[in-house]
């Protein structure tokens, strides 16, 4: 199962990062959780129409975002995908680059919840893992 859920993470994070939503929510359940400390506002995003608002905000403030995946670690019934994120500001264009992590937690091939963290410590931690 773990190497199951390894393949529905990257080809959900492949859907994040083309902005494919209909292929993104096709993995995502429609009762997610999601954490993000990436939005405007550290928040928690609830249900497809709740995400949905999450990437209308990002696309408002971002002309370009991307989480360039660097691995993707199983743990269960969880994934952590330890990233790289490449941002570029729509107005101002500034440029932000930084490593950051996802933890997915998956049930009957669905994903359930989303965690961002800032640092890929506090992510493999969070799945019961260690560097």
């Amino acid at each position: 199962m773990s190497q199951e859920n390894v393949e529905a993470v990257r080809r959900t994070m492949d859907a994040y990062n083309t902005r494919d939503l209909r292929a993104y929510f096709d993995m995502v359940s429609e009762s997610v959780r999601f954490r993000s400390r990436f939005s405007a506002m550290d928040r928690v995003y609830r249900g497809h129409d709740d995400v949905r608002r999450y990437f209308a905000e990002l696309d408002e403030v971002w002309s370009r975002y991307e989480m360039r995946v660097l691995r993707l670690v199983p743990a269960g019934r969880q994934v952590a995908a330890l990233c790289h994120l490449y941002a570029v500001g729509r107005e101002s264009d500034l440029q932000v680059e930084e490593n950051s992590a996802i933890v997915f937690t998956l049930e009957a091939g669905k994903i359930v919840r989303i965690d961002s963290y800032p640092t890929h410590a506090e992510a493999l931690e969070a799945a019961g893992l260690r560097e």
